[in-house]
């Protein structure tokens, strides 16, 4: 209790209206999802069924994705009801604008102290998430695997993950998530540019090839188009079909985290040059 109580003393103006922003997202979001759309989601339950089975396991990892349909098709079982459907909808989006927020911060060199507008811009892919979502057709599994990839290049990014570990990371996060490691690789190649880690980018261009290599040698292993390899086992309920939403999801967080940290940067400018005029 004191601990907590020591967080939230640390706390200035802005961390208070942060977190009432979040809330107030998670609150809009749950109430969307819950109650006024709620019957889009359970599509989803039937179009993924979650055995509880050790075979099923191990089925998840003899493809590229499998781990991201796993994680999917447990938390959609949730979506059979209402107020549950609205938690998960609610928390994966809120989940990936903390993700984005974060890394924008790792690659500003900062820690909690962004402007708020590039706070507020941190929920663009959360909202493209959102309508995503409300596409027939557009499955969870594409936003669990863009927040696996999120999550994986936030740790590789704050670590100073050596260049020949990012790139052959990039193999494995490909087998768990899919092709939104590609994404991963640019948004990674982005924030290393704003830290001017050239080791980072050298490792992350590398990784960015091999995830763009990696479907051509899993056609070979799996029975698997080589267009599903390349844009997304179960991203959408039709293999042949990605929606114009599937793009602008996938390339969301690489637009955030460019017009974020190039907002910090204006403002950490614009504080510089008033001081020293004052």
């Amino acid at each position: 209790m004191k601990a907590a109580l020591s967080i939230f003393r640390k706390w200035d103006s802005r961390s208070y209206l942060r977190a009432a922003v979040s809330l107030a997202f998670f609150g809009l979001c749950f109430w969307f999802w819950a109650f006024l759309s709620y019957g889009t989601l359970r599509f989803h339950e039937n179009a993924q069924f979650f055995p509880y089975t050790w075979s099923h396991v191990c089925e998840a990892l003899a493809y590229p994705g499998g781990i991201a349909i796993y994680i999917s098709e447990f938390f959609v079982q949730f979506f059979l009801f209402a107020i549950p459907a609205g938690i998960v909808m609610a928390g994966a989006c809120l989940l990936l604008q903390r993700l984005v927020w974060s890394l924008s911060l790792e690659a500003c060199g900062l820690e909690e102290e962004g402007s708020m507008t590039a706070y507020v811009l941190c929920f663009i892919p959360s909202f493209c998430a959102w309508a995503f979502m409300c596409v027939f057709g557009d499955m969870f599994t594409c936003i669990v695997a863009l927040c696996l990839v999120m999550a994986w290049v936030r740790v590789m990014f704050k670590y100073r993950a050596p260049a020949v570990m990012v790139a052959m990371s990039a193999a494995l996060m490909y087998a768990f998530a899919g092709p939104m490691t590609a994404v991963g690789m640019s948004l990674y190649i982005a924030a290393a540019l704003f830290r001017q880690d050239w080791r980072g980018i050298i490792g992350a261009a590398a990784g960015l090839l091999v995830s763009l290599a990696s479907p051509f040698v899993w056609q070979y292993c799996v029975q698997y188009t080589l267009k599903e390899l390349m844009l997304g086992i179960e991203y959408c309920h039709q293999p042949e079909t990605y929606t114009m939403a599937f793009f602008v999801l996938a390339l969301s967080p690489l637009v955030t985290v460019l017009i974020a940290c190039a907002a910090m940067k204006l403002r950490a400018w614009w504080d510089l040059r008033y001081s020293g005029r004052k």
